[in-house]
């Protein structure tokens, strides 16, 4: 299957969303079972040139097949941390996809930002790809949840306690 991987287009609203919504309906994995749009997302679906808000799609001939955003975590102009979350419709897992997104998506953030993320304790095929990637176990989160860390420092507790009972989801 060809895929291209590229940054998000307003046009893409209504595919990014139809994706979203199939990944959710899957069950398990992802904090709702319907794509609730977050203000940050609603940010990131109407300003896609906002570099603090980043969001790439896997493209399969005319629809969104995939994505991966990055949105700040403290809401400042130039974030020092970011949440990560990515999914991919099933018939498009196992290709080196994800790993793509990931790519497009981290690559030049890594030293600029922290990138934070959460993912569901027995998802072990994500905890691997995030492992191989060199993002590190910090600790619990809610909701059975493994809290990871690509750049970060959490030498501080009370700074890694806020993280672990502040995360989001999708």
């Amino acid at each position: 299957m060809n895929l291209i991987i590229r940054p998000f287009s307003v046009p893409d609203c209504a595919s990014l969303g139809d994706a979203i919504d199939n990944v959710c309906r899957e069950g398990g994995w992802m904090a709702t079972t319907r794509f609730k749009p977050t203000p940050a997302w609603e940010h990131a679906l109407s300003h896609p040139d906002c570099e603090s808000h980043r969001l790439f799609v896997a493209q399969a001939a005319d629809r969104v097949v995939g994505w991966c955003r990055l949105f700040p975590v403290d809401g400042g102009a130039e974030p020092v941390r970011a949440e990560l979350g990515i999914g991919l419709l099933k018939e498009y897992r196992f290709q080196g996809w994800g790993a793509a997104l990931l790519d497009a998506t981290v690559n030049d953030q890594i030293g600029r930002v922290e990138v934070v993320l959460t993912v569901h304790r027995d998802n072990a095929v994500a905890r691997r790809l995030f492992t191989r990637y060199g993002f590190k176990a910090i600790g619990r989160a809610p909701d059975d949840c493994i809290a990871m860390t690509l750049g970060g420092n959490f030498d501080r507790p009370a700074e890694k306690r806020a993280f672990l009972t502040g995360v989001g989801g999708e």
